[in-house]
């Protein structure tokens, strides 16, 4: 009877059994890398299109509260609390009228 532990003798690594597992090694570390990536992309996405919509309720809020929207980001900035990373975002605030919506465009900087 065999011991099933005991070390059958015939199991070598060869040159090509490693080249194999190096291939399914760097095919799981690319396929990591692949996918913290595509992540990390549809995470900033979804930032800016949540600061987009923060801005225009806040706007909303401001026309509903006090009878006019804001004229400058400034004021929904010091007045609503609104910040965000400067650094990530570029914000284009364009006051149409006192009874019209503002104009706001969020841009993502760099990459």
């Amino acid at each position: 009877m065999k011991n099933r532990f005991q070390d059958p003798g015939n199991r070598k690594f060869t040159p090509s059994g490693l080249l194999v597992s190096a291939g399914f090694g760097a095919a799981f570390f690319c396929t990591v890398v692949w996918g913290v990536t595509v992540t990390g992309k549809d995470a900033k996405q979804k930032e800016k299109e949540n600061l987009q919509q923060v801005l225009e309720q806040s706007a909303a809020m401001c026309y509903a509260l006090e009878g006019a929207y804001p004229e400058e980001l400034s004021y929904l900035k010091e007045h609503y609390g609104i910040c965000w990373d400067e650094n990530l975002f570029l914000v284009d605030f364009e006051a149409v009228g006192e009874n019209l919506p503002p104009d706001i465009t969020v841009i993502q900087r760099g990459r």
